[in-house]
């Protein structure tokens, strides 16, 4: 599961909740460090925040939904 948040507090709040289910979870910071991480890496849900500076999570998952699904086009999400 891959965890997209500005703030800090936030990622670490669901990053301990998500564990706590079993989930494997990384985070990043912003939509580009998300896009950069899933060049390399496809976890099976990708949870975004919407209301981040320089690239909104809207604008993140419309890049994402831009890409090929071997390039990570098709990850389900959660907003």
């Amino acid at each position: 599961m891959l965890v997209v948040d500005d703030e800090p507090d936030a990622r670490d709040m669901l990053r301990t909740l998500l564990e706590g289910c079993q989930a494997e979870v990384r985070t990043v910071a912003s939509g580009f460090e998300a896009l950069e991480l899933l060049s390399e890496w496809r976890p099976d849900i990708i949870v975004s925040d919407v209301g981040m500076p320089e690239m909104d999570g809207f604008s993140f998952i419309e890049q994402l939904r831009q890409r090929p699904a071997a390039d990570g086009g098709r990850i389900l999400r959660s907003r």
